[in-house]
């Protein structure tokens, strides 16, 4: 596989976890359908860490250094666990505004928030 066929399946696998995880931040469905989401987005993710690997091989890159950049993620440092425990309806209210940004269709005016009411 070519660099650049390699970087496009790459995009391709990014495209379809954004869209995934997209859907997964209203808060409309049941648990059940939450959790078989969190399926397909781990999935997606898994495919996404696979082209990503056939591209950074199809980039010469050695293994050693693909196995230094995957164990330097270090833990999340996002502060929005510490907002949603200090104030859960400014934390939800940020998260209505970022899906109606990003929404298709008009998902109502509290897409997350509403869940809280």
């Amino acid at each position: 596989m070519t660099p650049a066929i390699a970087r496009i399946a790459l995009s391709y696998e990014a495209c379809e976890l954004s869209e995934l995880a997209r859907h997964a931040v209203p808060t409309d469905r049941s648990t059940t359908e939450a959790v078989a989401e969190a399926g397909r987005i781990l999935q997606a993710a898994q495919r996404f860490l696979a082209a990503t690997l056939l591209a950074a091989q199809a980039d010469g890159m050695p293994w050693p250094a693909i196995a230094e950049l995957l164990a330097s993620a270090g833990p999340d440092q996002s502060s929005w666990r510490a907002r949603l425990l200090n104030d859960p309806y400014e934390a939800a209210e940020d998260l209505d505004d970022w899906v109606i940004r990003h929404a298709e269709e008009d998902p109502g005016p509290a897409p997350v928030s509403g869940v809280l009411r």
